[in-house]
């Protein structure tokens, strides 16, 4: 009981962007390491030219081997200073994700009523608002989750479902039908919609930081919600066609699950 109080907007806010600063951490620190491996290459260019010009004897006139050993030095050194700056960011990332972490008794784990929390999305996001909802409930037992995570899971899965009606334009009447079953102790939650659909090429991507098709998006809600999946031993699946519509389909796995 004192997990579900817990799970509240703030909880859930605080999970995403404690997710944000993680996702971020992870981009700075890979740049600062594509960096390094770059400064090291050029610092092993910079020595190959010194030596050429210390072969090259007579044969190049001195102020313009200076010029180009001061050339080479001073770019070393900016790419040094940014890999500087770039680490700098990360640990800052770093500390943000720690900072923005809600408090334990939002994630402790308690018997949660999966299409409970399902209603409560839709609802907090006004889903009907868009689109026609239909619900589908099957006889499912509680899972042992976080209702935080899990609310935050469904609603990333919901909102994309909403914004694909809505860029299906108005000559379309939107509709999402939401669908709960239970298959060999698997809780699984299918969401359908009749949007815009994900192109192929789209739906090799979509699971990546940062990597978005939608104006003014971060490109994190997919990422955040196949994490949160695979918090609890499951998975997203995604099918789709351009035009027609998608299927994102959830999986929580046995090892999930109360009983």
């Amino acid at each position: 009981a004192a997990a579900g109080a817990a799970a509240g907007p703030g909880a859930e806010l605080a999970l995403e962007q404690g997710f944000a600063a993680e996702c971020a951490a992870g981009a700075f620190t890979k740049s600062a390491e594509r960096v390094s491996v770059g400064v090291d290459r050029l610092r092993e260019t910079h020595e190959k030219v010194r030596r050429t010009l210390r072969n090259a004897g007579d044969a190049i006139d001195p102020a313009e081997g200076s010029d180009i050993d001061e050339g080479m030095e001073s770019a070393a050194a900016i790419a040094s200073s940014f890999g500087r700056e770039v680490n700098g960011m990360a640990d800052l990332a770093k500390r943000l994700a720690a900072f923005s972490q809600p408090s334990n008794g939002a994630l402790e784990r308690s018997m949660v009523d999966i299409d409970e929390c399902i209603d409560e999305v839709v609802a907090a996001l006004g889903a009907e608002n868009f689109a026609t909802v239909v619900r589908t409930r099957g006889d499912i037992p509680e899972a042992l989750v976080s209702k935080a995570e899990i609310r935050l899971l469904l609603a990333k899965i919901v909102d994309n479902a909403i914004r694909a009606v809505g860029e299906a334009g108005e000559d379309r009447e939107g509709a999402i039908r939401i669908d709960t079953a239970a298959r060999d102790d698997d809780i699984l939650i299918t969401v359908i919609d009749n949007g815009v659909g994900v192109a192929p090429e789209q739906r090799k991507m979509i699971f990546k930081p940062f990597y978005t098709s939608r104006n003014g998006a971060i490109g994190l809600g997919l990422t955040l919600a196949d994490h949160l999946a695979k918090k609890y031993n499951g998975g997203i699946r995604v099918n789709s066609l351009p035009g027609q519509g998608t299927m994102t389909r959830i999986t929580l796995r046995s090892g999930a699950l109360g009983g």
